[in-house]
């Protein structure tokens, strides 16, 4: 029911202090495990925070989905979806290859937006049920320390 993180490591065992540094927190709403894309229409009933939904494109049976999403930091990549999708009858599947990139707009040198593209191979329906990393984030406006020890 609740989620509880420990580390143990013996790199900390005679430590003098130890302390968290909470810059940021990312969570799933649980309305939001998945998400519904018409792969006829391209479009996405929603999308977690930040990203959208770029382009669907379909070849013999197959579709390439390709999600843009903003970077958190500079030049940083995030994961937006895991790699489990369902049909329309709620059987589970997964993809095994994406790629990411991002793209400076003309007269930019750096871009404020990464892409990640993967495939849905030999999928015979027109909808799929993605399963977003998260549904919304925050930034913390100044780093929180908790000291530990």
């Amino acid at each position: 029911m609740m989620t509880s993180y420990r580390a143990d490591s013996v790199y900390f065992f005679q430590a003098d202090r130890l302390e968290i540094v909470v810059t940021g927190a990312e969570w799933l709403a649980k309305d939001m495990e998945t998400v519904r894309v018409d792969l006829s229409s391209g479009s996405a009933d929603r999308m977690p925070e930040g990203a959208e939904l770029w382009s669907v494109e379909e070849k013999d049976g197959s579709y390439t989905i390709t999600v843009r999403a903003m970077m958190r930091t500079s030049n940083r990549h995030h994961q937006i979806f895991d790699s489990t999708y369902y049909d329309t009858a709620g059987v589970e599947y997964d993809f095994y290859r994406w790629s990411s990139g991002s793209y400076a707009d003309a007269g930019q040198t750096e871009s404020k937006y990464f892409y990640v593209t993967f495939g849905i191979e030999d999928y015979p329906y027109t909808e799929v049920w993605l399963t977003p990393s998260y549904s919304s984030e925050w930034v913390a406006p100044t780093p929180i320390t908790v000291n530990i020890k």
